[in-house]
């Protein structure tokens, strides 16, 4: 699936492939990722729960 999905990219720009489920385009509002399992799926923001976590806590960049 994987194979087929970087050579799908490659070739036609969507890893779309007869394996893989519909492809929508990623939106911020969204988030929508394909999920490569068995069976392979579409979900929106699949890790939304720890973004947001993250989001509180300021990044500091290292050595500044």
């Amino acid at each position: 699936m994987m194979s087929d999905a970087y050579i799908a990219m490659a070739r036609d720009g969507t890893p779309w492939s007869r394996q893989l489920p519909k492809w929508i385009p990623y939106t911020l509002p969204n988030r929508e990722t394909l999920i490569i399992t068995i069976p392979p799926h579409m979900e929106d923001d699949p890790r939304g729960a720890e973004r947001r976590i993250f989001e509180r806590v300021p990044y500091i960049q290292p050595g500044s």
